[in-house]
């Protein structure tokens, strides 16, 4: 009975100890939560002092839910979102109703863009307010859960979406550069989603949000939305003005305008602070790479060197990764590539591409790609689908010149179809190269030579006619392998008159058309409209 009585005595005494001591302690954490509340009353000069004393009031009582959510709430208020929601999430696992704290994560999730996560926090929020009988608090918070979700599952989608669409791009074939039209359109209209979804997420739950907002910049730049990506470039740059990613795009953003220098300028000031910023150094980079591609590009142009054109328009593509900002100079370069190549179904194929990606039905600059239309449907003797093309052209620029000059064209070819037909003689069609029409031409003159005629028995009449034909094979060699005669002769005019007596006033020797399209396969000048931005 002593040795229980004793026991008992001991275990009284501890119990007393230990209550004293957590008395003093909730004392001293209570003293310190009040010392901070203080702090947090006179300003923000106190905020770091405040968080010090709520430290060392949880250091006492780690579980002190009170102490966490002011904590939280001081770092909310100093812009220092993780430690708030470490704070918030320990508290949670505490009391994971605790309605304050969760109205406070459902912000800061949403400020950071982790829409379906503070979703899920509102269903609690909602539940608490239907719990309390609060309608109209409920409703408030319903409205809010239901917009978390659709912004929260667009930008779930999206995202997924945006990542197929790029990485199906990475590494098309060298036939496929540039010519996944489809594919093009699919990541426009994505990008164009995204510049308007997270307009209305970033307005909605995260203004200050400038990881979202260079993600709407990248969104803009895709889709070719100039307002859109200036506006977030200009917050993200005063918010950070030291923002390496920001610096990167705006100078593509610059380069994307034609404005070079500003560019350039953009990349030094983002190497400067930063000389190893993978995003910065690759596009300085291809900045190099692209202005020697596309000089060698136009020297080949002004060369006729269709072929090299075309695969140094490829090799841009490639480069700049399917987003090169001089896209539709590039297609331009190859609608007239192939047409100077006298390729009529991939010229059209091209060209026709190149109106889909330009608003070509409504888009003034898309006027001389109409008339190259024409030419290539003239090559193919299609003189009705010439005519619309040309038709086409009057719509977006009705007083042009070159208008009235192609109608003019069109009206000599339907009068001249009576005349002789150089290609029906060599046995060749309007598409043909050089090349091919020495080949036919040598064939017809070792056939039909003078000499080779001597020992056959012919009559009168059909040495008349074949001395006959062998001038006119001669006549259409002449004509067809002289780039100036060949290309009025395509054009209907009479080869055997001066280009002066032909009518029209046509500044091109009687031609409005684009293309020389004798030797070597074409040329250039003419209607082709020049854009003098420098993208590299």
């Amino acid at each position: 009975m002593r040795t229980s009585s004793s026991l008992l005595m001991v275990t009284l005494f501890v119990a007393s100890l230990l209550a004293s001591a957590a008395s003093a302690m909730s004392d001293d954490v209570k003293q310190l939560l009040i010392a901070a509340d203080k702090l947090v009353g006179q300003g923000r000069s106190q905020y770091q002092e405040a968080v010090a004393k709520y430290t060392q009031a949880l250091q006492f009582d780690p579980s002190n839910t009170r102490g966490l959510y002011s904590r939280a709430e001081v770092y909310s208020m100093m812009r220092q979102r993780e430690k708030c929601l470490e704070d918030l999430d320990a508290l949670l696992k505490i009391d994971p109703l605790h309605r304050q704290s969760l109205v406070l994560r459902v912000k800061l999730l949403s400020q950071v863009g982790e829409l379906l996560a503070a979703a899920d926090d509102q269903v609690k929020v909602v539940q608490h307010f239907k719990e309390k009988n609060q309608q109209k608090k409920m409703e408030e918070a319903l409205g809010v859960l239901d917009r978390l979700r659709s912004y929260g599952t667009q930008w779930d989608h999206l995202q997924k979406e945006l990542q197929r669409l790029a990485s199906s791009s990475t590494s098309p074939s060298s036939s496929e550069r540039g010519l996944d039209t489809e594919a093009a359109h699919a990541r426009k209209r994505a990008n164009e989603r995204c510049v308007q979804l997270l307009l209305g997420i970033i307005n909605e739950f995260a203004k200050d949000n400038v990881g979202l907002r260079i993600r709407r910049a990248e969104c803009a730049l895709a889709s070719k939305d100039r307002v859109a990506s200036s506006d977030e470039l200009k917050f993200v740059v005063k918010r950070e003005p030291q923002n390496l990613y920001a610096a990167a795009l705006s100078a593509k953003a610059f380069r994307g305008l034609g404005a070079t220098e500003q560019a350039k300028s953009e990349l030094k000031r983002c190497l400067a602070l930063d000389p190893e910023f993978g995003p910065c150094i690759k596009l300085h980079k291809t900045l190099r790479q692209h202005a020697k591609l596309v000089a060698t590009i136009e020297e080949n142009v002004k060369d006729k060197k269709w072929d090299v054109v075309l695969t140094g328009v490829d090799d841009v593509f490639e480069l700049e990764e399917h987003d090169a900002p001089n896209s539709e100079q590039l297609w331009r370069w190859r609608c007239e590539a192939y047409a100077g190549l006298r390729d009529v179904e991939k010229g059209l194929q091209i060209c026709e591409t190149l109106l889909q990606l330009e608003n070509g039905d409504s888009n003034p600059q898309m006027f001389d790609v109409y008339l190259i239309k024409a030419d290539l449907y003239i090559l193919n003797d299609d003189i009705p689908a010439a005519e619309v093309a040309v038709n086409k052209a009057g719509e977006l620029q009705p007083n042009h010149e070159k208008v009235r000059e192609y109608r003019q064209t069109l009206e000599r070819l339907k009068r001249a179809a009576e005349r002789k037909d150089y290609y029906k003689i060599l046995g060749v069609d309007k598409k043909s190269g050089p090349n091919d029409i020495r080949r036919a031409y040598r064939k017809l003159t070792k056939q039909y030579h003078p000499d080779q005629l001597r020992s056959r028995e012919l009559t009168e009449k059909q040495r008349a006619d074949m001395d006959v034909l062998y001038r006119n094979i001669n006549e259409a060699k002449e004509v067809l392998l002289d780039d100036e005669k060949r290309r009025r002769y395509d054009n209907g005019e009479d080869v055997t008159k001066p280009p002066e007596q032909q009518g029209g006033g046509s500044p091109f020797h009687g031609s409005p058309f684009h293309f020389n399209f004798g030797g070597g396969g074409g040329g250039g000048g003419g209607h082709h409209q020049q854009f003098h931005f420098n993208f590299g």
